[in-house]
């Protein structure tokens, strides 16, 4: 009987657990995500000035999807 009451409490605390970190406790990977958008904006600027249009137009689109997926999940979490 009391082994089986602590399993339910481990269980639990596993739950509570797992709950607590998708709950915002893991927010690092949005801020990466920022700072490799940030990065890829500076990409876009040095090849426009450089007049390579290809790589400014890659590294433009690759900074709005990482942008966009970055407040996505940031509005994600707030909700």
């Amino acid at each position: 009987m009391v082994a089986a009451q602590a399993a339910d409490l481990v269980v639990a605390a596993g739950l509570v657990a797992a709950r607590g970190e998708a709950d915002g406790s893991d927010n690092w990977l949005i801020y990466l995500l920022f700072i490799v958008a940030g990065f890829l904006v500076g990409g876009a600027w040095a090849a426009w000035q450089a007049r390579n249009r290809l790589w400014t137009v890659i590294t433009a689109a690759l900074a709005v999807v990482a942008c966009g997926i970055a407040l996505n999940w940031l509005i994600g979490e707030m909700t």
